[in-house]
């Protein structure tokens, strides 16, 4: 009864024309799921002198299968699906790989650019409020940085100085 075995095997759903077949011990199909590919019922199973079991398919580069023995009863599970459906699939995820990729590079560029533009702006800011120190009031503005705040206070502390020994 290949038709109700056919029935209880589930259908695969990764690749469009992927199936599963159960082979018995002479290697012929007893069963495959339904939306099978074409030829699926010319697929045999041999098995070497080692006990190495391999499936045998009419045009082997256009299927790509796995196969399983059940138990030591010399029959045999197969899973497949066409080699262009799997391909397919994996230059989907490689794109899918590739994209993501660009997009993280662009926002890890972005970000370096957008923290290089804050630090050269307080470092400018910096550099101003030093080349004032002579002056009366040098402007030193607050920063977000606790470093550059620090650095700020120290300048401003060498400016006072600087204005204490000028008036003494």
């Amino acid at each position: 009864e290949p038709e109700r075995l056919a029935a209880l095997l589930p259908r695969p759903s990764l690749w469009s024309g992927g199936f599963a077949g159960l082979f018995d011990q002479t290697g012929r199909m007893i069963a495959v799921t339904p939306g099978a590919p074409d030829g699926a019922e010319a697929l045999r199973v041999t098995v070497d002198a080692n006990g190495a079991a391999q499936l045998d398919a009419p045009e082997p580069r256009t299927l790509s299968a796995a196969l399983a023995p059940i138990g030591t009863t010399g029959w045999h599970v197969a899973v497949g699906a066409p080699t262009n459906a799997i391909a397919a699939s994996l230059r989907h995820t490689t794109t899918f790989l590739a994209a993501t990729g660009i997009a993280g590079l662009a926002g890890a560029v972005l970000f370096a650019v957008l923290l290089g533009r804050f630090l050269l702006r307080q470092a400018r800011a910096l550099v101003r409020a030093a080349s004032g120190i002579a002056e009366v009031r040098p402007t030193l503005p607050s920063s977000r940085v606790r470093e550059l705040d620090v650095l700020r206070g120290a300048l401003e502390h060498a400016g006072m100085a600087l204005r204490e020994r000028a008036e003494a």
